[in-house]
């Protein structure tokens, strides 16, 4: 159960985390976080967007679009958190940040909304070819994963699509980027953001969560599945999971 209080949302001891995987195996129950001491609010731009970048590029080490040039990056992260779209939340542990995540509430909205701002963004991406010269470890993952956008098969069947809902886009919320600190991983605060997500969700009217994840990001496919997601799609982006809110938690 949520409860409001103040500007911040927080979990009463209602609510119990599942143990996330870690390298060593299941977490035990002494990296179990207790609920009192977690809380989730709405960012605030000037307060909060250095250390989700901070947090971003930790966990996308190999990523070009999350460890551009700072400018690039503050600029990148103001659309996000100005858009009326987009809802990006951070999670605080103890008074002290601990992750973010972001929940898309109309993609087809934000799609346009970034159309829009494409001169904007072209600027960025421009800036890209500064932050490859500054960062040449980030030259290797970025050809991989030009290459694999520009010569992408399309698979003929997906094993495990689902075919028999009818969910049309305004009605799923997608879960856009979830991002926790490593010394705060393995407690189970995955699972807490989720389960925030899930009520957050059902709140607005949505029938279903997505999610779009990079194939080569087992760890994400692992947790996504174990969490009711389905993989329902591939693209040259990466692949569709899909919970559809009326499955059992």
């Amino acid at each position: 159960m949520l409860l409001a209080k103040g500007q911040c949302l927080l979990y009463n001891d209602g609510v119990q985390p599942i143990a996330e995987k870690s390298g060593s195996g299941m977490s035990n129950n002494k990296n179990k976080i207790d609920l009192n001491s977690i809380k989730i609010r709405r960012t605030y731009i000037n307060d909060d967007i250095n250390i989700i970048i901070d947090i971003s590029r930790a966990c996308f080490p190999g990523s070009l679009k999350w460890n551009a040039l700072k400018y690039s990056a503050k600029k990148r992260w103001q659309y996000i958190l100005t858009s009326q779209y987009v809802e990006v939340y951070i999670v605080l542990l103890n008074d002290i940040v601990a992750g973010f995540f972001i929940l898309a509430t109309d993609i087809p909205s934000y799609n346009k909304e970034k159309e829009k701002e494409k001169l904007q963004y072209l600027f960025l991406r421009m800036l890209s070819i500064v932050t490859l010269i500054l960062k040449p470890y980030l030259i290797m993952p970025s050809l991989k994963k030009l290459h694999k956008i520009i010569f992408y098969k399309r698979p003929s069947m997906i094993s495990d699509r689902i075919t028999d809902h009818k969910t049309t886009q305004d009605k799923i919320a997608w879960a856009e980027l979830t991002g926790i600190g490593i010394q705060y991983r393995g407690k189970g605060l995955l699972t807490i953001m989720h389960e925030f997500m899930v009520a957050r969700c059902l709140e607005l009217g949505k029938e279903a969560i997505g999610s779009l994840i990079d194939p080569n990001n087992l760890l994400v496919a692992r947790s996504r599945k174990s969490l009711h997601f389905v993989k329902t799609g591939e693209s040259r982006y990466g692949h569709t999971y899909i919970k559809y809110l009326s499955h059992p938690q």
